[in-house]
């Protein structure tokens, strides 16, 4: 038996999760639906260890995802030395140009990251849904004890190997973005 978190989409829009103990991926998602709890959009391994063990995190330390056409974060979850848009191209099966266009991000202890394209510009779609979202995996992938993030959207490009400069913030007091 396995615990597995579930996320899905209640009836009224709004996402939420819950664990469920089962002995496979498609049994957690099946007991959700029928719980009528909603559609299950993302199903993974609840337990940090085994997060860690099955080698998420690429090798920045850094956990990569991007925005898949209906706005849900993916997340780089195999081969993760190569470049997230090659291995969305190559394991997702998405074109190279949707790959330069899209919503693309990290989280890292301390800061979640969004940013579109390849000039990694600010996202304006960045909502409370899908930071919420973020905040929840954030959590299960870092630990309840890791320092609260910050959101962060667009960065000013740098040379490969430093850390490039956000270009907002969020302040969470004002509920705005702001320049860095």
């Amino acid at each position: 038996m396995f615990k597995f978190k579930v996320d899905f989409v209640k009836e009224d829009g709004s996402c939420d999760s819950v664990t469920i103990s089962a002995m496979s991926l498609t049994d957690a998602a099946s007991q959700v639906e029928k719980l009528g709890k909603g559609k299950v959009y993302e199903t993974v391994v609840c337990d940090k260890e085994d997060f860690i063990r099955s080698t998420r995190w690429n090798t920045q330390d850094y956990i990569r995802f991007f925005l898949d056409k209906h706005d849900y974060p993916r997340f780089q979850d195999e081969f993760r030395e190569r470049p997230l848009r090659a291995w969305m191209q190559e394991t997702q099966g998405y074109s190279a140009e949707w790959c330069n266009k899209c919503v693309r991000g990290y989280m890292a202890d301390g800061r979640i990251v969004f940013f579109r394209g390849e000039h990694y510009g600010a996202y304006s779609g960045v909502n409370d849904s899908l930071m919420s979202t973020l905040y929840r995996r954030y959590l299960d992938y870092l630990g309840y004890e890791a320092k609260a993030p910050v959101f962060y959207n667009g960065l000013y490009r740098g040379l490969p190997g430093e850390e490039w400069k956000p270009i907002l913030r969020y302040d969470d007091e004002e509920e705005e973005w702001c320049i860095v």
